[in-house]
C-alpha cells in the first residue's frame, strides 16, 4: 500500500509541477507587471502558448532536448528543479503517509511548499497569497478526513495547532524585531495544520526542527560568505523542511 501511495503522490507532484512553475514565475507570488495568471501556459522567452505537457520541463527536456519548440530557447534549469522537487516530495509524502484519508491534505501542504520555498529563496518573501488559500483548502481536506475516521479531537488539535504555531511565531516577530519575518508566521498556519494532525509533540518537534535547520544553514552561510548573518536569510524553506521531516517520520 505504501508503494501505491507513493505512485499516487508522485502523480500528484507531476500534475502540480506546471502550476508550481507558473506560480513561481507569475503573480500571485511576484509583484511584477506580467500577464495574468489566468492566461495559458507560455514559454518564458517567446511567450507563445504551450500545451500542459510541454509546460512540464521534464517532458520538454526529453521531447525537445531542453528547448522551446517555437523559439529554441533553453528551458531554465530552475523549472527542471521545480519539477523534480514536486515529483520527489509528492512521491515521498505518499510513501510515508500512506493511503489514508488525510493523504490529500498532506500532499497539498508538501507540494505548496515547493513554490513557496523557491520564491522565498530568491526574493526573501513568503507567498502569503498562496499560503492562506492553501491553508483553508488543507483545513477543509482535514475536515473531510475527519468525516471518514470520526476522530473529531484530531481535527480540533489540527486547527489549534495551525493557529497556535502561527501565534507563537507572531510573538517572536514582535518581541525580537528582525529575528522572525511576518511571512514565516503566516506560513506556520499551513505547517501547523499538518503537524497538529499528527500530534502535539510532533507540532513542537517540527517547529524546533525548523529552527535548528534554519540556524545551522544560516550560521554555515555566514561563515562561508564571511558576512556573519549581516543580511536576513530566508527562513521559510527550513521551517517547511523541519515540519515535513516530522510529518514524514510520524505520520
Amino acid at each position: 500500500m505504501s508503494a501505491l501511495a507513493a505512485v499516487v503522490g508522485g502523480l500528484a507532484g507531476v500534475a502540480f509541477a506546471p502550476l508550481s512553475s507558473l506560480l513561481v514565475d507569475r503573480p500571485p507570488l511576484r509583484n511584477a507587471e506580467v500577464e495574468p495568471l489566468s492566461l495559458p501556459f507560455r514559454c518564458r522567452s517567446c511567450r507563445l502558448p504551450v500545451t500542459f505537457a510541454q509546460a512540464i520541463p521534464v517532458v520538454s527536456f526529453v521531447a525537445s532536448r531542453g528547448s522551446c519548440r517555437s523559439c529554441s530557447k533553453a528551458i531554465p534549469k530552475r523549472e527542471l528543479v521545480n519539477d523534480l522537487l514536486c515529483l520527489a516530495v509528492g512521491a515521498f509524502t505518499g510513501y510515508r503517509v500512506g493511503l489514508v484519508a488525510a493523504l490529500p491534505a498532506m500532499l497539498l501542504i508538501a507540494l505548496v511548499l515547493v513554490p513557496v520555498s523557491l520564491v522565498d529563496l530568491e526574493l526573501r518573501k513568503i507567498a502569503t497569497k498562496l499560503v492562506y488559500p492553501a491553508a483553508v483548502i488543507a483545513a477543509l481536506l482535514f475536515f473531510a478526513a475527519t468525516l471518514v475516521n470520526g476522530q473529531w479531537h484530531q481535527l480540533l488539535r489540527t486547527l489549534l495547532g495551525g493557529l497556535g504555531a502561527s501565534a507563537f511565531l507572531w510573538i517572536l516577530h514582535f518581541v525580537v524585531p528582525g529575528g522572525m519575518g511576518d511571512g514565516d508566521a503566516r506560513l506556520m498556519v499551513l505547517l501547523g495544520l499538518g503537524l497538529g494532525w499528527v500530534g502535539w509533540l510532533e507540532l513542537l518537534y517540527g517547529i524546533v526542527a525548523g529552527f535548528l535547520i534554519g540556524s545551522v544553514i544560516g550560521i554555515g552561510y555566514g561563515i562561508y560568505t564571511k558576512r556573519y548573518l549581516k543580511e536576513q536569510l530566508p527562513f521559510g524553506p527550513w521551517l517547511g523542511l523541519g515540519a515535513m521531516i516530522m510529518i514524514w517520520l510520524r505520520a
